[in-house]
């Protein structure tokens, strides 16, 4: 696509950003079909607004792959999210489960600027490094 016939302003000026760190992200919603990817893998896919921003950001929590290590990683992220957000038990519809619903995150920025949960919430939800080869997508 040529943009050079479109006339906007990219420039981040005046344009909140988000510095890394600990942040409050507000549930926003889900897509209502799982996404999918190789090797089996399937995905929920979750988008939140950062707090004090009309900044969003998604995360996508493995629910299906062939190699259950996977799943079991998703899952137990999204259940630690769950607890984090006030939910005593697993729920059965976490569309209106998390509706209204907050959770404090770390927020990282590396070289890509892609944000994402910190080593420690990575090592707290026992995630592994995988090889490339067995990653999902």
């Amino acid at each position: 696509m040529d943009l050079t016939n479109f006339n906007v302003d990219a420039s981040s000026e005046g344009k909140t950003a988000v510095e890394p760190g600990r942040h409050v992200l507000h549930w926003q919603g889900e897509e209502e079909a799982l996404v999918e990817g190789r090797n089996g893998w399937r995905g929920c896919k979750m988008y939140f607004e950062i707090d004090g921003t009309s900044i969003r950001l998604n995360h996508t929590f493995t629910v299906g792959h062939d190699n259950p290590k996977y799943v079991d990683s998703g899952i137990k992220s999204m259940l630690l999210m769950g607890q984090a957000m006030g939910l005593q038990e697993p729920p059965k519809d976490t569309s209106s489960a998390f509706m209204g619903k907050s959770v404090s995150a770390e927020l990282i920025k590396d070289d890509n600027i892609k944000a994402g949960p910190s080593d420690a919430d990575l090592d707290a939800m026992g995630t592994t490094v995988a090889s490339e080869d067995d990653l999902p997508f």
